[in-house]
């Protein structure tokens, strides 16, 4: 089975207030389970991505931005802003993976400006809850003039995979029905026929030696007739294709490498507005009875038709043969069973 991809994405707006003082404000969404009729989720990860914490606080000191010497080196530039951030008037800022604290911001206020932009870290999750806090560090919690508002975007990656259908169950029993009709016809290939001679059951010794007291003359038509409607490949022995052209010819393409005795069917279906269908011989002969009674090798190709509407070919190695042949008792040519091209 193909398992595929479903990618949900939306936007996430989560505001920290006064009124959450102290307490984890949840900034994963909930959850709707996905669900789609026919298909089995295999597994989700969800991601929260360009997180930018929208900072309004106006009730710490406004604190002024350091002079930085042009002399300073990088090292003491760093410091320098490092205890801006850390040693000045501020509330922390924490997000959390459930329980666990995974990072930790200052806010300064931004005044004289109405507000700051602070970027936050990428979440990649399964189940867990993704949570943000505010902590009072000595200069205050937020008031009713301050307020902090996280926003970003929520992705959910979905992979499902299609149920199997009955339709393709019917077709997994088809498959393992045609395997075992395959499996008992070369056994069939072994079976001696008696010669009708004996006396058993009743039978008088006379009659056809291939028959039985059910009239079953040997020709087993063990496999249901399978309706093909474009192109296909024939791969196992004693296969009956049904040939209906509505939407015009195709290729029936006999076995690549059969056995011998392996007996295959192809036959086309009236009503299929007058196409036809070639029959690809796969690199192999067939054997016809000439007007001489002899058996020729110059067919260059054959198909089914309107008026040639098919029959049998049995495998006698190295060469396909039809069944029965002009040789039989009712002396009907099955050549004509088929429409014949011969090598110019």
């Amino acid at each position: 089975m193909t398992i595929q991809e479903i990618v949900l994405s939306s936007n996430i707006v989560v505001s920290l207030l006064p009124s959450s003082y102290g307490n984890k404000v949840k900034i994963s969404p909930d959850i709707i389970p996905y669900s789609k009729e026919g298909y089995t989720i295999i597994d989700e990860r969800r991601d929260l991505i360009k997180l930018t914490a929208i900072n309004y606080i106006q009730s710490l000191e406004e604190v002024p931005y350091p002079e930085i010497p042009v002399t300073a080196s990088d090292s003491e530039k760093s410091l320098i802003l490092l205890n801006l951030q850390w040693l000045s008037p501020r509330m922390h800022l924490n997000t959390w993976i459930d329980n666990t604290l995974v990072d930790v911001l200052s806010l300064l206020t931004p005044k004289p400006y109405p507000y700051s932009n602070i970027e936050l870290r990428d979440f990649s999750f399964y189940d867990e809850i993704i949570y943000a806090s505010i902590t009072d560090v000595g200069y205050g919690y937020l008031t009713a003039d301050d307020s902090i508002v996280i926003i970003g975007e929520f992705i959910r990656h979905i992979w499902i995979e299609k149920e199997e259908n009955l339709t393709v169950a019917f077709n997994n029993i088809s498959t393992s029905l045609q395997s075992i009709a395959t499996a008992i016809s070369e056994l069939q290939l072994n079976i001696t026929v008696p010669d009708g001679t004996g006396g058993g059951n009743g039978d008088t010794g006379g009659g056809d030696s291939g028959s039985d007291e059910n009239n079953n003359t040997g020709d087993d038509d063990f496999m249901p007739l399978s309706i093909k409607t474009s192109d296909y490949t024939i791969t196992s022995n004693g296969e009956r294709i049904a040939c209906f052209t509505e939407n015009g010819d195709f290729t029936i393409t006999l076995p690549a490498n059969p056995a011998r005795g392996w007996e295959v069917e192809i036959i086309f279906l009236a009503g299929g507005n007058g196409y036809n269908i070639p029959v690809d011989l796969n690199g192999k002969n067939l054997l016809r009875l000439d007007e001489g009674g002899g058996y020729s090798l110059d067919i260059e190709s054959i198909k089914l038709t309107n008026e040639n509407r098919g029959g049998k070919l049995i495998y006698s190695d190295p060469n396909w043969e039809f069944y029965p042949n002009s040789s039989t008792s009712n002396g009907v040519d099955i050549n004509l069973s088929f429409s014949i091209t011969l090598v110019p």
